[in-house]
């Protein structure tokens, strides 16, 4: 074909080949001007199925007037040549442009807001392209995107081109056939189904992965084994490829690969305000990147909650109720349908900074805090025009939570506590800020009121304890009309339309995680019933509908390592119903009374393991890079500087070992429950851990390659074993009190050490002290005990912050992970009562783990980051 003229045309050289033809650059010699020439081969030129195809794509591409659609100049037929003349693009091919590891985040983005407008202005006239890749995209040598190639476009009954009259509408192609290229195919593409305009949100999703990371999600050694990982596989996270780019990116993407198309974005144009979105944070410097990268124009505030505590707990506590050792039991409840068709997901932050979204019952607003350096604030936002005002300021010493409106709308209720103080306090302030109002003490959780507004319940918690309570709306004559004891507790209650119920999650550790839906009466009397006919592992917040036909609410029908879904479940039925099913974790959720707008919080929680010298000698070291793990749930070291720490990974928790220098990484337990917080003998020769490999949490001991393991504890829920000094006793937290105990390493009877609720007991370097964190019942707070290693009372109480925290190697201090501005760091806490002196300057992430090595020199940490958003979800019903 080279040098042939046709028509008026010269064929000046051949630029590619698909399957709908082939594509030679030419010069028209009337208009002296360069074009692209699409033939359609002789041998399909016959085909009448792939002729009506051709014309098809050249009625579609000429319905289109858009800067970055290529333009389409004619069509024609000579000497028997059936073929289209369009814009010559002078540039080269998106594939060709996309570096090994990704492009950069600003070219990333303003190329798929491009392709986005691009692709949503062909969705408008009701063309669906169905083979969007990087060979179909061009960039110009203005810089320029073009999108080639609808030659596989489906046309909907209802589209028309500019002109207002119908476009071609039917598919020429039946269902049942696969078209398009295999490896940037949708779920129900490859499947041979019909397909709408949410499969090419399914193949740019696609090409911003590649864009992002260099590679292609879904990879097979064939087309088969392609088509397969599209059917079934989840990719790897966009962060574990290129740290360099914000978590947020990754969650855009990972809602356009949705394998149901209705979990996607629901159109282009949704794509493209989420794009936007986030050039619009880069560019201004608001956003925050991963591993202390910031975005061009500033560096952002980077922050998170109390450690894991206070604050983050409750955002993240379907995830660590349900997974923190637990056996991963599944129950035989049936399959779950699916949520709307026409669902809709906002999102309302994208900082990464903001939480406990709740909406207000006439759907006009949202109030929800964000973290920052300087504490947590309380904002609301206009549902309709996406307006935000701050309400109350934050304060680097006061914590808040759980935001509530009042049933009119005007009133926000929400939970806070000072540093440092015992129990948590329920807070009052109008909806767009003035006086804020003390209402009520020891309230932990979000609360919900009565039908008249006149009352409210709310779940006080004690260590031990926890006690449905309903009291007047000014906080005065509380009631308890339910109460739980440790192993069980509630969790955030409901109040039912008619006035009758208390609807709340009630949850056990005891035998597995059990979570279930309880119905209480209103009054406290008659009978508790269960909701769900077999239990769920893990159930969160629960909301009424207002017409008393249901409940929203999160949690997990089966164990997921920090992952929660929405669900809905009928009253009084209890038959339940998915509303999200992707790998996020939702926490939290609030319903208007109209019922059609939904309000929660996404979050994701990741951690790496890093080796640091106080003495600031040497700059920190990480040791690995995950992304998205959560890596040293609990460490060690061993005596010869090995590292040995729980981690996350396919929805297990075991125990690995490495060097000090990320090296010979291995497992040490694989298929034998969940296993994590490790402490090892300082001979080496034992390694003790908890695990729920006997069905119930437990101690147990093995050697440092998973072997020998014998069972050292039999109590159902015991927990944070640390060893003394001489490796000869076990410490741990047990009993119904949860109380100090000690068991030999050899086994036998445990010995209680103290009669107070205690976490965390670790023994001094000397092994004549214990140092236990532990509740006081008078004053109400945590602080620490110094008991005698033998047992009895303390000899002395420290009060200090909350925290992660270990015995120093001197034995003359304590060393805490302590949150001052927004960032953890080390503090030495002398038992004198001197100042305390801090020991690392990070300015970013928490800091979960950590101990000190065996010379205490260096100090092994999990350092991480929390990040979570603000989302609104419409017609989900």
């Amino acid at each position: 074909m080279i040098g042939k003229v046709v028509n008026h045309y010269k064929i000046v050289s051949r630029l590619g080949k698909g399957g709908m033809g082939e594509v030679y650059a030419a010069e028209d010699t009337k208009l002296g001007r360069k074009v692209a020439l699409k033939v359609l081969p002789a041998e399909m030129a016959s085909n009448p199925e792939r002729r009506a195809r051709f014309e098809r794509e050249a009625k579609a591409v000429a319905s289109l007037n858009h800067p970055n659609i290529v333009t389409i100049h004619s069509v024609e037929e000579a000497e028997g040549i059936h073929f289209l003349t369009m814009e010559l693009v002078d540039g080269q091919s998106l594939s060709a442009l996309i570096p090994p590891h990704g492009l950069p985040l600003t070219e990333l983005l303003d190329r798929g807001i491009a392709l986005a407008d691009a692709v949503s202005a062909a969705h408008k006239l009701g063309i669906t392209h169905r083979d969007l890749k990087p060979d179909n995209i061009m960039i110009g040598a203005d810089g320029r995107l073009k999108v080639l190639d609808f030659g596989l476009a489906k046309l909907q009954e209802s589209a028309t081109d500019a002109g207002g009259t119908l476009l071609p509408t039917r598919s020429v192609t039946a269902e049942g056939k696969i078209l398009g290229t295999v490896s940037y195919m949708s779920p129900e593409q490859a499947e041979g189904k019909t397909v709408d305009a949410r499969s090419d949100v399914f193949s740019m999703g696609i090409i911003l992965y590649q864009m992002a990371t260099g590679r292609r999600p879904f990879q097979g050694d064939t087309a088969i084994s392609t088509l397969s990982a599209i059917l079934k596989e989840t990719p790897q996270p966009i962060h574990d490829l290129n740290h360099a780019l914000p978590r947020h990116l990754g969650r855009v993407v990972g809602h356009c690969l949705a394998k149901d198309p209705d979990r996607r974005y629901q159109s282009s144009l949704e794509l493209r305000r989420e794009l936007e979105g986030l050039r619009e944070e880069s560019e201004s410097g608001e956003m925050t990147l991963p591993d202390g990268l910031t975005a061009p124009a500033k560096a952002a505030s980077g922050s998170k909650w109390i450690g894991l505590g206070l604050a983050a707990v409750a955002i993240i506590v379907v995830a660590l109720v349900a997974t923190r050792f637990l056996p991963g039991t599944e129950t035989s409840a049936p399959p779950i349908p699916s949520a709307a068709a026409n669902m809709q997901m906002t999102q309302l932050t994208t900082s990464g900074e903001g939480a406990e979204g709740a909406i207000s019952p006439d759907g006009t607003y949202v109030a929800f805090l964000e973290r920052a350096d300087e504490g947590h604030s309380l904002w609301v936002s206009h549902v309709t025009t996406g307006s935000k005002v701050q309400i109350v300021d934050p304060s680097p010493d006061f914590f808040m939570w759980d935001p509530t409106f009042s049933p009119q709308s005007d009133y926000i209720f929400y939970c806070g506590i000072e540093r440092g103080a015992g129990l948590a306090k329920l807070y009052r302030v109008p909806v767009l800020g003035g006086n804020v109002r003390k209402i009520a003490d020891g309230v932990v959780q979000r609360i919900s009121f009565s039908p008249n507004g006149e009352r409210f319940v709310f779940n006080r918690e004690e260590p031990g304890t926890s006690s449905l309570v309903v009291s007047n709306l000014d906080g005065s004559n509380p009631n308890v009309i339910a109460t739980r004891t440790f192993p069980s507790d509630f969790d955030d209650p409901s109040w039912s339309p008619d006035g009758t119920t208390i609807a709340v999650a009630a949850s056990t550790l005891a035998g597995g995680p059990q979570a279930n839906i309880v119905l209480v009466p209103a009054d406290g009397g008659g009978a508790e019933r269960h909701l769900f006919a077999e239990p769920w592992s893990a159930v969160g917040e629960v909301a009424w509908y207002s017409d008393g036909s249901g409940l929203v609410f999160d949690g997990n029908q089966r164990l997921e390592f920090f992952v929660g879904q929405l669900w809905e479940v009928s009253y009084p039925r209890g038959e339940a119903r998915r509303i999200t099913n992707d790998l996020n974790l939702y926490a939290g959720v609030t319903v208007d009374a109209a019922g059609k707008n939904l309000a929660t919080t996404v979050a994701e929680l990741s951690s790496d393991i890093w080796i640091v010298e106080p003495d600031g000698s040497s700059d920190p070291m990480q040791l690995t890079r995950t992304g998205s793990a959560v890596e040293g749930f609990g460490l060690n070291w061993t005596p010869d500087g090995g590292i040995v720490f729980g981690a996350t990974g396919g929805g297990k928790l075991d125990l690995e070992i490495m060097d000090a220098d990320g090296g010979n990484r291995k497992k040490i337990t694989a298929d034998a429950g969940l296993n994590g917080l490790p402490s090892v003998t300082p001979d080496g020769e034992w390694l003790v851990f908890l695990s729920t490999r006997a069905e119930t949490i437990n101690l147990w001991r093995s050697d440092l390659e998973g072997e020998e393991a014998v069972q050292l504890t039999f109590g159902e829920l015991d927990d944070e074993p640390s060893l003394s000094p001489d490796g000869r006793w076990v410490l741990f937290v047990g009993g119904d009190g949860r109380n100090v105990m000690k068991v030999s390493i050899e086994g036998g009877e445990p010995v209680r050490l103290n009669d107070k609720h205690s976490q965390e007991p670790f023994v001094s370097p000397d092994g004549k002290l214990v140092a236990a964190r532990t509740w006081d019942d008078e004053a109400k707070r945590w602080g620490i005990d110094i008991l005698p290693f033998g047992g009895g009372e303390p000899i002395q109480r420290m009060d200090l912050p909350d925290g992660e925290y270990q015995w120093a190697p001197d034995g003359k201090s304590l060393t805490v992970s302590t949150d001052r501005a927004g960032t953890d760091n080390l503090f030495a806490h002398s038992l004198d009562g001197s100042a305390p002196r801090q020991l690392t300057d990070f300015k970013d992430p928490f800091i979960g783990s950590f101990a000190w090595s065996p010379d205490g020199k260096r100090v092994a940490m999990a350092r991480g980051k929390f990040e979570s958003d603000v989302v609104l979800l419409r017609n989900f019903r």
